[in-house]
């Protein structure tokens, strides 16, 4: 059996609300955008995780590099989360984390 290894670009995304929303709400928003758009096969072939290295309102998301512009435009079609207007929008994508930490001030 062959496995292919899946390229994975890293998106940059920030988001703005009218009151702080949690990690996992946003994940959750993100996921649940694209499914409904998409499809769960879309989903899982997309593989989206949200990376738990935030710096608010920055935040990065990994997903299969063929789904990249599926991706952007289910972040556009968000307006809500837990209740709370929201607009996120997407800065910049990534071959590695490096580079993105590097934006962030990190070392």
């Amino acid at each position: 059996m062959v496995v292919k290894y899946i390229k994975k670009r890293y998106l940059l995304f920030e988001i703005h609300s009218e009151k702080n929303i949690s990690f996992e709400d946003i994940e959750k928003a993100i996921k649940d955008k694209f499914k409904e758009l998409f499809g769960e096969v879309g989903l899982s072939e997309a593989n989206i995780k949200l990376l738990n290295i935030p710096y608010a309102p920055l935040f990065t998301i990994s997903i299969n590099y063929k789904y990249i512009e599926k991706l952007k435009f289910s972040l556009g079609m968000i307006i809500n989360i837990d209740n709370s207007k929201v607009i996120l929008r997407s800065l910049k994508v990534y071959g590695t984390l490096k580079k993105i930490n590097k934006l962030k001030g990190g070392n």
